[in-house]
């Protein structure tokens, strides 16, 4: 996934309460909510941060293995993907 280029829809709308976060597609009517590292993945990708910037941030922020980022950013964006929150 390091050569895809992310986008967010624009029909996906993110909202924050009591900090907790959900991201809505309001054509679709999905839903998803983010926890503590969803909400930053998702705020670097409004950033237009790059894959490869997501996961180097991810990495600089938290004490985990490259391998165990890599399979859950990828699970992440994929689960995003078939909501139809994001596009790549």
């Amino acid at each position: 996934m390091d050569n895809i280029k992310l986008h967010i829809k624009d029909e996906t709308i993110l909202t924050e309460i009591d900090g907790e976060a959900v991201l809505l597609n309001i054509d679709k009517n999905a839903y998803y909510g983010l926890d503590e590292i969803g909400l930053l993945i998702w705020k670097l990708l409004e950033e237009g941060k790059s894959y490869h910037e997501v996961k180097g941030e991810i990495l600089s922020r938290y004490d985990v293995e490259e391998q165990v980022v890599t399979e859950d950013l990828n699970r992440f964006l994929s689960d995003l993907k078939e909501k139809g929150l994001v596009t790549w």
